[in-house]
């Protein structure tokens, strides 16, 4: 329907309600997808898989010095110094999430 509408190739997905599992997939690539975004907030590294993306919700009630901050990872390093819950540790992240679906 949007490839119709917009005349160029529909790409991109949102995972509705940003609910996502791994068994999604192959039907978006095969769709043509190259990447989605799911409901999680957080920082991408570059080994975050394309279709399984997390992202940073803005809005009109946030700044772009907000927007920037939250872009720059630095709210998660700042929020891992603050609470010894939230380490900011991209590897040890990465390793713990491999394979891990979230429904």
């Amino acid at each position: 329907f949007l490839e119709g509408l917009t005349g160029r190739p529909a790409t991109f997905f949102c995972y509705p309600s940003g609910r996502w599992e791994r068994k999604a997939w192959e039907p978006l690539q095969r769709a043509g997808i190259n990447c989605a975004v799911t409901g999680q907030q957080g920082p991408n590294y570059p080994q975050t898989p394309v279709l399984s993306l997390r992202r940073v919700v803005n809005g009109e009630n946030r700044s772009q010095l907000e927007f920037e901050f939250e872009m720059s990872n630095l709210k998660w390093l700042l929020k891992s110094l603050r609470d010894g819950r939230h380490v900011y540790n991209p590897p040890q992240k990465l390793a713990a999430e491999k394979g891990k679906q979230i429904v």
